[in-house]
């Protein structure tokens, strides 16, 4: 990011929780939920998941045996800022 928070200084006061949103590789959307005060790590930095999780087929939540993915070691995904929405919920 340009060093800007990517959230209006107006939504920060009312936003709690963050829901960081991906379609994994089966198509499925993940979610992680981040605490609002981590936002800009979150923007900049991005959110720590497994290696595994790209790896996980639609009918379990582990990684496909066949995929040579363990739950050891993480990956970063940096969201898009301008996909951020606010939701009255």
């Amino acid at each position: 990011t340009n060093g800007e928070s990517p959230m209006p200084l107006q939504m920060k006061s009312k936003v709690e929780i963050l829901q960081v949103l991906w379609c994994d590789s089966a198509g499925i959307t993940r979610c992680k939920a981040v605490p609002a005060t981590r936002l800009d790590w979150v923007a900049q930095k991005g959110i720590g998941l497994t290696k595994a999780c790209m790896g996980s087929p639609a009918y379990t939540d582990a990684p496909s045996p066949k995929s040579g993915l363990s739950p050891v070691g993480e990956i970063n995904v940096v969201p898009d800022a301008d996909t951020l929405r606010f939701v009255p919920w």
